[in-house]
């Protein structure tokens, strides 16, 4: 479903350049990075009719920082050479926010270029990021695109695939001093949050446009297009290890096992405690029964940032069904600090007690679990959390 929101107050923050703090608004989908969970049938997956709303190929010469005639004419005409660069940036800023006629739309599933949000006035905040950018620097200001660790989340797309949505913004640094565009819709949040940011190159900033159409068009059930799409973005930005995650997950989806390995090795290559790729190399190995290469990369996962929760339910799913129960508990248990909220944790939590014979701690488990899900139903929208409930109350009722 689209979420929009129009936005009234496109903000702006000032804050010492060295500090490491850096404010954005809490997050919404506009980093689409791939994170696939293998289901227990195995590693491919048939993938859902494309909707009649499916998100168009990108064209092979596309450019998401390309300027056209009507934003060059856009500065000229609100150009202020007298001003410092920090307040002519405010100004452009607030100027093309009011000139847009119902206000800025912020669109967490439309990803755009920098020309298609000036003519729209929609997009998430990588496509009001890849505006401001480019405008910028239209106007001779020197700013960059600064993507944020901090803020991640992750979401199941489906049963066999989770979104792992991030952050970016605009920055334009100025005596000790910098200037952040955020253009999340909500100001919640503290200056202090954000502690880790990655200045991009600009050909990073066309490859995270390249990965985000290419995930749209994964979720569409177009693993060929995204495939596509994620080679793109290699071709900008080569090393850098999202783009080979991204394209692993599309192999695998694609029925490319040995595809999918070989991108995310080559990930692990680039940067070796990368969550997204230790997870999704753990869970094709498990799927494929290769004991030993698996342990030795849930080793490295064990030690590494890994705040993907439904990893851990993957993997916790494939140690249950092969006998491995102590390391299916940890596995479990890690994912329901993630969520401690959500049902799925505690009905995989039940099936384990089912597993041990513990069927009392089953029974409470699940009641846990549906108490969860009737405070949130969006929580069990997908089959596979709806199914661990379903199976385990068949269990504990005798039905299987």
């Amino acid at each position: 479903m689209r979420y929009s929101e129009t936005m009234r107050h496109t903000r702006t923050y000032i804050v010492p350049s060295f500090r490491a703090a850096l404010y954005s608004g809490p997050l919404y989908a506009c980093l689409l990075l791939l994170a696939g969970a293998v289901t227990l049938a195995g590693p491919t997956h048939a993938a859902p009719s494309p909707s009649a709303d499916a998100p168009r190929p990108m064209a092979d010469d596309l450019d998401p920082l390309a300027a056209n005639d009507a934003m060059r004419a856009f500065v000229a005409e609100h150009i202020h050479p007298s001003l410092p660069d920090h307040l002519h940036l405010e100004r452009l800023v607030a100027v093309q926010r009011d000139s847009t006629v119902d206000g800025l739309d912020y669109a967490r599933g439309r990803t755009a270029t920098a020309a298609e949000t000036f003519a729209t006035g929609q997009g998430n905040c990588l496509a009001f990021s890849n505006l401001y950018l480019v405008l910028a620097r239209l106007a001779g200001i020197e700013v960059t695109m600064l993507r944020v660790h901090d803020v991640t989340r992750y979401r199941r797309a489906d049963d066999d695939l989770v979104v792992v949505s991030g952050h970016v913004a605009i920055v334009h640094h100025f005596g000790r001093q910098r200037l952040i565009v955020d253009l999340a819709p909500d100001p919640g949040g503290s200056t202090e949050r954000y502690h880790q940011v990655e200045p991009l190159t600009d050909d990073e900033a066309r490859a995270l446009y390249a990965i985000n159409r290419g995930a749209e068009m994964l979720q569409d059930g177009e693993p060929s297009a995204a495939l596509r799409h994620f080679q793109r973005a290699l071709d900008w930005a080569p090393t850098m290890p999202d783009a080979w995650v991204a394209s692993g997950v599309a192999k695998r989806r694609s029925g490319d096992a040995a595809g999918a390995e070989r991108a995310y090795v080559r990930a692990l290559e680039l940067a070796p405690q990368l969550p997204t790729a230790l997870g999704n190399l753990a869970v094709l190995l498990r799927a494929q029964q290769r004991v030993a290469e698996a342990e030795a990369v849930e080793a490295a996962l064990g030690v590494s940032d890994q705040r993907n929760p439904y990893t851990w339910l993957a993997l916790g799913d494939l140690h249950r069904i092969g006998g491995r129960l102590d390391e299916a508990d940890d596995a479990y248990r890690r994912a329901r600090r993630l969520l401690p909220d959500d049902p799925e944790p505690r009905a995989a939590l039940g099936q384990l007690a089912l597993a041990e014979g513990n069927r009392g701690r089953a029974a409470r488990l699940l009641r846990q679990a549906e108490r969860r899900a009737a405070r949130a139903p969006a929580m069990v929208s997908s089959d596979l959390p709806a199914s661990r409930l379903a199976h385990l109350s068949r269990a504990l009722a005798g039905g299987g």
